[in-house]
């Protein structure tokens, strides 16, 4: 009888052991990856669209984000996320100025800071043009 318990002792210990050496690089791989839903450029639409409209939102990895035309004739895309505390700023087409609800901060379209407390300009995301598209890219990835 005894025999019998140690043998079914090491037998469970063993399938433990197996189990876990199974699991382990599953979780490790699991830990290690990205996001699947993170992207490294968004096609925002074309320039003949932008012919039309002044600027357009949008999302880009869970950030709200704002691409214009500026007076240059480029296109620039900022996040709305406040520098200050992260509040969504609006944009306001006729004064040309992000403002934030929470503290009244104000940005210009450069996203640099003109009022209020946010310690740093709007995130500005890289915005090319190819074939006609208009394309925000995330950097650093």
């Amino acid at each position: 009888m005894r025999m019998r318990y140690r043998r079914r002792k090491f037998l469970h210990q063993i399938a433990a052991v197996g189990a876990s050496v199974l699991f382990i690089p599953n979780g490790i791989t699991a830990c290690t990856n990205k996001k699947k839903d993170y992207q490294t450029e968004l096609e925002i639409g074309t320039t003949t669209e932008f012919d039309k409209i002044t600027y357009k939102t949008n999302e880009f990895n869970n950030v709200p984000i704002l691409t214009l035309k500026n007076e240059e004739g480029k296109y620039e895309t900022f996040s709305l996320e406040c520098t200050h505390q992260g509040c969504i700023v609006k944009f306001f087409e006729d004064s040309k100025e992000f403002r934030c609800p929470c503290h009244k901060g104000v940005y210009n379209t450069k996203g640099e800071v003109i009022k209020g407390p946010p310690p740093a300009p709007l995130r500005k995301y890289t915005t090319i043009v190819k074939n006609g598209k208009i394309i925000v890219l995330e950097q650093g990835v």
